[in-house]
């Protein structure tokens, strides 16, 4: 899901986010019949090193990308 892209953990310094992969066999445990939909991405201005940019809410400056991922 694109979510993750701007949300996997860390999301800022301090950060203490873990993540849990399931299964499918583990979601129909838990009674699911797969995973949850990834929340809308929320946007918010914020002016960093003087320029104004946006970011994801809950997520600090700097931390918006997925740790190991490919701009290709």
């Amino acid at each position: 899901d694109p979510w993750w892209l701007s949300h996997y953990p860390p999301n800022g310094w301090g950060c203490q986010c873990t993540v849990i992969a399931y299964n499918l066999r583990d979601l129909n445990r838990m009674g699911k019949s797969g995973p949850d939909k990834a929340p809308a991405i929320k946007l918010r201005k914020i002016t960093f090193k003087g320029a104004e940019i946006e970011m994801p809410e809950g997520i600090d400056p700097g931390w918006d990308y997925a740790p190991g991922g490919s701009d290709i």
